[in-house]
């Protein structure tokens, strides 16, 4: 198996987790955690782009640091916390809030780095257009999440959704995005619709995920329909976008077939939902025999 440097770019983030029982657990977590793991357990190099404040726990850092996940310069703070959320669990609803935000990555931090791609996922603002467009003119494959650049907070903290430019969709060569950051950029509910919509502005593929319904993935043209495993037993689904990123970008730099590396992130997403936090992220071995099986299953769209 060829290793394939990337590198994953967005906040670290700690989560306090309160649960419709009343119980609280604080897990470490964010892009660089949930996306760097995956792709690393399928075989990528991985340097994590990021910013976390003083207050950051040693453990967590040389827990990371065990796993084989490599640090970009200048990644310590020393004037911001780290960045923290409370996410509400009621019933299938998730309801996130941001308690403190560290400060913005520099684009000093991808200079002299070399990969095959970077993954780009801000959570709270913390990528500006200018580093965007400063990786997007150094690395040949540029995976964009924008949950960050559609996110607006209220005074407590609530996160909503907000409607936002097409400005830095033309700085990626993938985009992935759920239902809700699909209808903030189109104002569509039609996905296979949105997607085309969206690949206009640059992408040259586009992927929608839509919980429990096959997945949509457009390329030159073509739109796929991939079929997801069924979950009954859902414990967590905080990080699943996020591992799905780490495990596409790692399958596709290696493989370049975007709709055999979207059958084997969304099997890895969605098969660790009955576990929590980090817990949730399994191995190619566990997941490839039913990728595989799902990769026959695909269908594409007459649209």
């Amino acid at each position: 198996m060829t290793s394939k440097h990337l590198l994953v770019a967005g906040h670290i983030v700690i989560d306090s987790v309160i649960r419709e029982e009343g119980q609280t657990e604080t897990l470490l977590g964010g892009p660089p955690c949930y996306a760097g793991l995956a792709a690393k357990n399928l075989g990528a190099n991985v340097t994590l782009v990021t910013k976390f404040g003083v207050d950051f726990p040693e453990e967590y850092y040389l827990w990371l640091v065990r796993n084989q996940l490599k640090f970009a310069s200048s990644s310590r703070s020393l004037t911001q916390p780290t960045t923290r959320f409370r996410i509400m669990l009621h019933r299938d609803k998730r309801i996130l809030f941001l308690v403190k935000q560290c400060e913005e990555l520099s684009p000093d931090q991808i200079k002299g780095l070399e990969a095959a791609g970077m993954l780009v996922s801000p959570v709270a603002g913390e990528i500006s257009m200018k580093f965007l467009e400063e990786a997007a003119n150094r690395f040949p494959v540029i995976y964009l999440d924008p949950q960050g650049f559609l996110r607006s907070f209220g005074k407590d903290g609530r996160c909503v959704l907000k409607r936002q430019s097409f400005d830095a969709l033309k700085f990626a060569q993938i985009l992935k995005v759920d239902e809700d950051e699909a209808y903030a950029y189109t104002g569509m509910n039609n996905m296979v619709n949105a997607l085309k919509v969206l690949a206009r502005s640059g992408p040259e593929i586009v992927i929608g995920t839509r919980g429990s319904k096959p997945i949509l993935l457009l390329h030159k043209k073509h739109i796929y329909q991939i079929p997801v495993r069924q979950v009954n037993d859902i414990v967590d689904t905080t990080g699943t976008g996020d591992i799905f990123a780490g495990a596409f970008m790692a399958e596709f730099l290696r493989e370049k077939d975007p709709v055999w590396a979207a059958c084997l992130a969304g099997t890895m997403a969605s098969s660790g939902v009955n576990k929590v936090g980090l817990a949730k992220i399994t191995r190619r071995g566990t997941v490839v025999k039913e990728a595989e099986t799902l990769h026959k299953k695909v269908t594409e769209v007459k649209a």
